[in-house]
């Protein structure tokens, strides 16, 4: 006889049962179990994060055109960048820089329109 095979307690593994099988209990809810020396790291399937892929990634798809995605527990927020609003931060905002120096800044598709206080013209409201 030249070899052995050896039968490995649940938590065990390896050929000589020397390795503990940190992955025996299936500790990733959504995602594949990676054994390591000192204990298991999850590497979770798409749409999900968190040490054991339990927590939907919502900003997994990008929502936010022009800002950052900050994941919560029932959905996400995105922090838009200057200029942008809207839930997805896709709706551009003209008047953020407060164009209009004597008037109301109203936002349009493709840029604004102030409409000027009593005695002022111009397309920013200040002659």
């Amino acid at each position: 006889m030249t070899g052995y095979t050896c039968v490995c307690d649940q938590l065990y593994t390896g050929q000589n049962c020397s390795e503990v099988d940190y992955c025996a209990s299936t500790p990733c809810v959504h995602g594949r179990c990676v054994n390591g020396i000192t204990g298991y790291t999850c590497v979770c399937d798409p749409l999900y994060n968190g040490q054991i892929c339990s927590d939907v990634d919502y900003c997994s798809t990008t929502p936010c055109v022009h800002g950052k995605c900050v994941n919560g527990k029932t959905g996400y927020t995105c922090v838009c960048d200057q200029l942008y609003t809207g839930q997805n931060c896709s709706e551009a905002e003209y008047c953020a820089s407060t164009p209009c120096v004597h008037g109301r800044c109203v936002n349009g598709m493709t840029g604004y329109t102030c409409v000027c206080d009593q005695l002022y013209t111009g397309q920013t409201a200040r002659n």
